[in-house]
């Protein structure tokens, strides 16, 4: 296998997650490039996503290491049928996700509509809005196996393993096995559509891993997986025409999709077929924003707190309205005026290492 641009791309981003891992002093120049995109950048996910982003550029080319071999020398009608059976099984673990949040939620009697927060030995927080689920099943594994060689930095979030389903472990199977089908779909792509699929896979894999469906890398790495899928063909002919790159015309005249179909058939169905990624887009936002105001509660904030191993008297620090305690909870009903974020993120750190765990009602309109 030759080297060539896909494999220097991702030798280079594979040195860079390397770098990350030992060093900061390029924290100030990426983290706010990859903040928007990753939803809250942090050390963890910047190297996920160089080093993901990087094996998955060298894999790419696989299919070159031996051309008479059946397994590698894929069609290109098999690649894309690949990308599809990707597509469905990440949109199946993304969903999971959130059944799994209402079954814990469910399992410990708290109200779905609250950011629960595990306090013991440190804070790892999820929600249905921002799952951390698979996160802590995965950061469990690391820290088993190499949890003394993991720097301070990095958050691995296992404090919430004792809390989640064991189903999610099962599910933790699709993850490799969505990476080897994401490696398979990446074969004997042109380079701009091989760096595009493997931005939106790698976006998918950590959002769904850190984040769940509704986060922003889960979003833009499901929508951008169905974009190329959809709209490969367009892709490589805008870029030839634009570029003037014969191979990228070559191409876009192999694609196999049905395109000719699409074009043939009533303009309605040719438009949905070409904005179906816009409108999936559009869909999950407006789930998120109706779930966020569905659930909301304006009127207080709900904070319970549960097997507290000390006195806690939360009651001088915030405005509060009522108190509610029992052997092992304590109850509290806060002002809403103050951020939902802020409030939370504040009371989660004055109770870690002190309780059990914590919950938090939402309340979405505390943004405006």
């Amino acid at each position: 296998m030759k080297v060539n641009k896909n494999i220097i791309f991702g030798i280079v981003f594979i040195g860079l997650a390397i770098f990350i891992l030992f060093n900061d002093s390029l924290n100030s120049i990426i983290r706010p490039i990859t903040y928007i995109f990753l939803m809250g950048s942090s050390k963890g996910k910047d190297i996920l996503f160089f080093g993901i982003f990087g094996a998955f550029m060298i894999l790419s080319q696989i299919y070159k290491l031996n051309s008479k071999n059946n397994f590698l020398n894929l069609k290109i009608r098999n690649i894309n049928r690949y990308l599809k059976i990707t597509i469905i099984l990440s949109f199946i673990l993304a969903i999971s996700g959130i059944f799994i949040e209402i079954k814990m939620r469910n399992k410990l009697g708290i109200n779905l509509s609250t950011i629960f927060a595990s306090l013991n030995p440190n804070i790892t927080s999820t929600s249905i809005l921002h799952s951390h689920i698979y996160k802590s099943v995965f950061g469990e594994i690391i820290n088993n196996l190499i949890g003394s060689f993991i720097p301070s930095g990095i958050h691995l979030g296992n404090s919430l393993f004792p809390y989640i389903p064991q189903i999610a472990i099962i599910l933790m199977i699709l993850f490799p096995i969505i990476f080897i089908l994401m490696i398979l779909s990446l074969q004997k792509r042109s380079f701009p559509v091989s760096i595009l699929l493997s931005f939106f896979s790698t976006c998918t894999l950590i959002g769904i891993l850190d984040g769940g469906f509704f986060s922003v890398p889960a979003i833009t790495g499901l929508c951008g997986l169905i974009l190329v899928y959809r709209n490969e063909y367009y892709i490589n002919l805008y870029l030839s025409s634009l570029l003037n790159s014969n191979s990228l015309k070559i191409a876009a005249d192999k694609n196999p999709s049905n395109y000719d179909k699409y074009l043939d058939s009533k303009k309605f169905r040719y438009l949905i077929n070409r904005l179906l990624p816009y409108l999936v887009v559009l869909f999950i936002v407006f789930l998120r924003f109706s779930i966020t105001i569905i659930g909301a509660n304006p009127e207080y904030y709900e904070v319970n707190i549960e097997n507290p191993n000390e006195n806690i008297d939360l009651s001088n620090d915030y405005n509060t309205m009522k108190i509610i305690k029992s052997d092992n909870e304590t109850i509290y009903l806060f002002s809403p005026e103050y951020n939902e974020m802020e409030l939370f993120n504040d009371i989660s750190h004055k109770l870690e290492g002190k309780s059990e765990y914590m919950s938090i009602s939402w309340n979405g309109f505390s943004y405006l």
